[in-house]
């Protein structure tokens, strides 16, 4: 039985179709390519740009850690208009420039507005920190000496309460101190330990050390605000809220510290 003419035809068809439909594909492809490579061109920085640079100016205004991941939530054409509408980052392990050790920072920046290399704009830097025990009882010893006792203290973290104890030594005697009580915000800039039971020595705890400003951020170069405070078994959570200084420069990204995305 032959072949016809049109059988021929219909499968010649065939053919041509398919090789249209494949040529349509590659052509595709392509202009994707060329489209997201003018508007990388055109546009200016994008997400990954922003990360990398956000990261190195957190390594260096906030310190050293042992892993940092920065997660932009902006388009190319926000990023255009040089807009960043969220920002999240967290750090784990972080040293600060003090000397105190943060556990784990998670922040998410609101509103960020760009021009070019410098943020000129922030509608909001919202913070949660975890600060474990042993981290407070490793800073107490160097951090500037605002309580009238050796800072030879040791605390324990318990739910809601902080157990201070302190081998204090005032001419040549021992003095134990022995407090317990609960960290207060007591405004937006100030944490105060409010003793509920304490001693010293044999007396019991004078009036001037029932209540203590342990924490002051009236000068924070960022601005810090605490919101809330918890105490939890062997750590401590901090909710706040920070107004950086504007404008701020994100240079490049420094290096030295360990990253992730």
């Amino acid at each position: 039985m032959g072949i016809t003419r049109s059988a021929l035809m219909r499968g010649g068809f065939r053919l041509i179709s398919r090789d249209r439909s494949a040529l349509v594909i590659r052509v595709l492809l392509i202009a994707d390519v060329l489209v997201g490579g003018l508007l990388a061109f055109c546009l200016g920085p994008g997400p990954a740009w922003v990360e990398a640079r956000a990261r190195g100016r957190l390594q260096r205004a906030l310190g050293p850690a042992s892993a940092y991941a920065v997660e932009v939530g902006a388009s190319w054409i926000d990023l255009a208009a040089g807009d960043v509408p969220v920002m999240r980052f967290n750090a784990r392990d972080l040293t600060l420039p003090d000397g105190l050790q943060v556990d784990r920072l998670d922040a998410r920046v609101e509103g960020m507005h760009l021009q070019g290399s410098r943020i000129t704009a922030l509608t909001r830097v919202a913070f949660r920190a975890r600060i474990l025990q042993s981290a407070l009882n490793r800073y107490l010893p160097i951090r500037p000496k605002r309580l009238p006792l050796e800072p030879r203290v040791s605390l324990t973290l318990t739910e809601g309460r902080v157990e201070v104890r302190s081998a204090n030594v005032l001419l040549s005697l021992a003095l134990p101190l022995r407090a317990i009580g609960r960290l207060q915000v007591t405004s937006p800039t100030r944490l105060t330990f409010t003793v509920d039971q304490g001693s010293f020595g044999v007396e019991r705890l004078p009036e001037m050390l029932r209540a203590l400003t342990v924490l002051d951020l009236d000068d924070s170069p960022f601005g810090v605000r605490i919101r809330s405070l918890r105490v939890g078994e062997g750590c401590i959570e901090v909710d706040g809220d920070a107004a950086p200084p504007l404008p701020l420069e994100m240079s490049a990204a420094a290096s030295g510290a360990s990253s992730s995305h």
